[in-house]
């Protein structure tokens, strides 16, 4: 997970997973610029119904973690992290702690 948070380029998943993670951070980092990751996903051998779960699940987890911001809610106690990691994501804000 902490590989994961640092370099997605870094970790273990193959190119269809990969594909998926990189949509992921663009959904969440930019996602008025996700048109070429959601190709790259697709031509990682997504099907169309899986990317569009891939984009619900995505902007689902976005938004709670929205809310928990917005609440200013402790993260999970079991949730290792890394909080210098880049991707806004998985990186839990120090004001959290």
């Amino acid at each position: 997970m902490l590989t994961l948070q640092r370099n997605i380029n870094a970790s273990d998943f193959d190119k269809k997973e990969g594909a998926a993670l990189l949509l992921a951070e663009q959904l969440t980092t930019n996602p008025g610029q996700s048109e070429y990751s959601v190709e790259c996903a697709i031509n990682a051998g997504w099907t169309n119904d899986e990317v569009a779960s891939i984009i619900f699940l995505v902007s689902y987890m976005n938004m709670m973690n929205r809310i928990a911001i917005g609440f200013n809610l402790p993260p999970d106690e079991s949730h290792p992290y890394d909080q210098s990691a880049t991707l806004p994501i998985t990186r839990c804000d120090a004001r959290l702690k």
